[in-house]
């Protein structure tokens, strides 16, 4: 048997979200293997799955959890590091998986990290990739500075000889020195008049209401906003001056979307993105490290404000 998160129904986690013990057969069947599971993240877009609001459905009752990793116990490729497929629902002791469905990862890079690199430092990558062209020198700000995107973002554009403006809601000291630490050229509250001090080239809006009108009104003529979240449960709102003006454009980005359409260029990205953590060059912050048993702290502490990533262990 193998402990697993299972979610009932949609609805708030408290309520659906369900610690069982799943009867598993004595070995993988052909063609499966048999994971356990060694690190898997919890994501605000698991809060939207469990509660049925985010962009793929799922049938339930199911075993929940987007990204994960694990290593091969039983079966073909016995000893790898694998992602635990999305689709199978990655909180779970140990999980049989279609040989075919798995992605191989390195070993020398730490589970945790490995656990927090398939969302969003490619989603970062893709923002800086492929919206506008970017100059060294130019500035990209984005909201939700705290973000494990914008962590992301803040990182790989320092690579790209990018300045990053990290907007973020009751800044203090120790918020603006650890963001500067990863790179930001400048760290500011929401409440500030940002936008008067700034011409950006780009805007990455995870936040939408009054925080995109801000983003917006912060690019220069030609600029653009690419929206990746909603956190303030708000409209996507957008100032008609800008638009006509300054010629800005409005966009969205879902990584899962392009994973399906490029997955040869997935496959690189990833190389690429495993490259930059190998080297020190990336890194994900973790907020706190949870077992299964404790998933109840472990999503309250996923639902408070927090620099980092909450883990589940195995």
């Amino acid at each position: 048997m193998a402990k697993a998160l299972i979610c009932k129904s949609a609805g708030d986690w408290q309520q659906v979200l369900e610690l069982c013990n799943l009867d598993l057969p004595e070995r993988p069947a052909p063609g499966m293997a048999r994971v356990r599971m060694l690190a898997a993240a919890i994501h605000p877009s698991d809060f939207g799955m469990i509660a049925g609001s985010y962009g793929k459905a799922k049938i339930f009752p199911c075993v929940v959890g987007r990204e994960g990793v694990g290593e091969v116990v039983a079966g073909p490729g016995l000893g790898d590091i694998v992602r635990i497929p999305e689709e199978l629902g990655v909180w779970a002791e140990i999980i049989d998986c279609p040989v075919q469905s798995l992605v191989k990862c390195p070993k020398d890079i730490a589970p945790e990290q490995l656990a927090l690199s398939f969302i969003n430092p490619p989603t970062a990558w893709r923002i800086l990739e492929d919206f506008i062209a970017l100059e060294p020198g130019e500035v990209v700000v984005t909201n939700a500075g705290k973000s494990a995107v914008s962590q992301a973002l803040i990182w790989l554009a320092k690579g790209r000889g990018l300045k990053v403006h990290a907007v973020i809601r009751n800044k203090t000291p120790e918020d603006e020195a650890w963001l500067k630490g990863l790179g930001a050229e400048a760290v500011w509250d929401e409440t500030q008049a940002y936008f008067k001090e700034i011409k950006a080239a780009l805007a990455l809006n995870q936040v939408g209401g009054e925080s995109v009108l801000k983003l917006i009104k912060a690019l220069r003529d030609n600029g653009m906003c690419v929206t990746i979240g909603g956190a303030a449960k708000e409209a996507v709102r957008y100032p008609t001056r800008e638009l006509i003006f300054k010629n800005v454009q409005l966009k969205g980005f879902w990584l899962d979307k392009w994973m399906r359409e490029n997955p040869a260029g997935g496959k690189e990205m990833m190389e690429q993105i495993w490259d930059l953590m190998r080297s020190g060059k990336l890194r994900q912050e973790v907020a706190g490290r949870y077992t299964l048993d404790q998933y109840r702290e472990a999503f309250a502490k996923a639902g408070e404000a927090r620099r980092g990533k909450v883990i589940l262990v195995g």
